[in-house]
């Protein structure tokens, strides 16, 4: 028995757990769960899984706030990739979601810019979501408010076009982010209470606090303490 050889894991079945414990906020179980999906394909037997399992890996770390160690993931050439878009555009997308987060927003912008024309090129519009959701961000930082309130906009569209719940959940949060930044924190509990909502459907307990935390900031700012 002990010379039986394991089954090799389903990688489909192991990544789709992986993104929703990470949407979940679930990020230690996340992470073994994507290196234990790279350790499989660490011998580039199949380089797509390969390179979805490292960029899950790294999506992982830039969650937990290591970007640090998530960039150390994103530093090959483009050309190392396989010849996929959407492999290619989701890499460019996670070194400028490594760059938001070192606070490099200019180098950030460049490289969103260029994921998101790659993904519009191909009509990948999930992703082409996901990207204006974090470039979105971005602007924002550089003090392009119109841009972000444009890019938030189109990503909420394609994010209920697709029903995708997180991403549409992730962009209501941050245009309520954007109405409380501008001290409209009336406008910011519409959207803040919509996010809410969905965020308690998917059972992400990390984002549902984090929207809990800036709605009674708002509550306070209105005067109203036992809301908060």
């Amino acid at each position: 028995g002990a010379c039986v050889r394991k089954p090799a894991l389903d990688p489909d079945a192991v990544f789709r757990q992986a993104t929703v414990l990470r949407q979940r906020g679930d990020l230690p179980q996340a992470l073994a769960l994507a290196e234990r999906g790279l350790a499989q394909f660490a011998n580039h037997s199949n380089p797509e899984w390969f390179w979805k399992f490292r960029l899950l890996k790294a999506e992982v770390l830039l969650t937990q706030g290591n970007a640090a160690e998530g960039s150390k993931l994103l530093q090959d050439p483009l050309s190392a990739l396989p010849d996929s878009p959407e492999l290619r555009s989701r890499f460019l997308l996670d070194q400028g979601v490594a760059e938001y987060w070192l606070s490099r927003y200019p180098e950030s912008k460049r490289l969103f810019d260029e994921s998101l024309q790659l993904a519009k090129s191909h009509d990948l519009q999930l992703l082409i979501a996901e990207i204006e959701f974090r470039r979105g961000a971005t602007l924002n930082r550089l003090g392009d408010v119109a841009g972000s309130e444009s890019d938030l906009h189109d990503a909420l569209r394609i994010a209920r076009q697709s029903k995708d719940t997180y991403i549409e959940a992730s962009v209501l949060g941050n245009l309520g982010f954007l109405r409380m930044s501008a001290a409209r924190y009336d406008e910011a509990i519409s959207w803040f209470s919509q996010s809410l909502v969905l965020f308690g459907q998917l059972q992400a307990k990390v984002s549902t606090a984090r929207v809990l935390n800036n709605l009674g900031q708002c509550y306070t700012q209105l005067g109203q303490p036992e809301k908060a």
